[in-house]
This record gives C-alpha cells, sequence and structure tokens, in this order.
C-alpha cells in the first residue's frame, strides 16, 4: 500500500503508533511494541520506530550485514503464514534462485506505487478497533 500525499508525517507516524499498540493488546501471546530484545521474549516486535524524521529501513533485495548474508525479499501473505519462514530463509547465495522462479507479474511488490490511499477509512476503522478494545477491557473488569 502506497500512501497519498494528504496524509502528513504525523498523521502516518500517530496511526502507525496506534496500530502497533492495537496489534499488541489484542494478541499478547504473539506481538509486543517493546523495544528492549530482552524483554521481547519470543514476541514478535511491531516496530514502529522506522516512523521518525531522518530513519531508515531496509530496502528490498538488499543483503543485511549478518552472518550467511541473508537478503530482504518482499514476500506474498501466504509466504508470511508460511511457520517454517525465518530471517536467514533467503541469502545472496540462494535470492537469485528465488527471483529467477518470479516472473514480474508475481513480484509481491510490483503494483505497490500504482495506486495511492489515504488513511482516512483506515484511521476511522482503526479507532473504531481501539473503541470496542477499550469497551471489552472496560467490560471484563
Amino acid at each position: 500500500m502506497a500512501l497519498g500525499a494528504e496524509d502528513d508525517f504525523e498523521t502516518v507516524r500517530g496511526f502507525a503508533r496506534q496500530a502497533a499498540r492495537l496489534l499488541a493488546l489484542r494478541n499478547p501471546d504473539l506481538a509486543t511494541t517493546e523495544q528492549r530484545k530482552d524483554k521481547r521474549a519470543r514476541h514478535l516486535y511491531v516496530d514502529v520506530m522506522r516512523n521518525a524524521y531522518a530513519q531508515t529501513a531496509v530496502a528490498p533485495y538488499v543483503v543485511r550485514a549478518r552472518p550467511g548474508a541473508p537478503v530482504a525479499v518482499p514476500l506474498h501473505w501466504d509466504e508470511v503464514a508460511d511457520s517454517d519462514l525465518e530471517p536467514g530463509r533467503f541469502t545472496l547465495r540462494t535470492v537469485r534462485r528465488r527471483l529467477d522462479e518470479l516472473d514480474q507479474a508475481a513480484d509481491p511488490w510490483a503494483d505497490l506505487t500504482r495506486r495511492r490511499y489515504s488513511l482516512t477509512e483506515a484511521r476511522s476503522r482503526l479507532d473504531e478497533l481501539a473503541r470496542s478494545r477499550s469497551t471489552e477491557s472496560a467490560g471484563g473488569s
């Protein structure tokens, strides 16, 4: 999903933080927003820290500076759901095979910037989910 220009930096950052908190609250056995590795256990870290001024993210198909030379690879949703997925699955030695197997139409990011979206509807839905979560919490106390 690519964002349109009508949402400013602070709006996008606030949306990301709210979404991350809600995801962690709704999935406490799976996700966390805890930055410290020693406090995360085996939880998935929902990182919103790249949504800050002058922060960088790992570009697709870039070799990471880690043992085994893993490569940052865009994934299809069914690949994300694979329980055997590990950060080192694609490496400098294996990524060429993946690229050869994918044609342009199968590239998960082929249409990434073709459409641009506003956060208006997503923000409204996220607010609704947050309200229902706080209502559930208040009712369970």
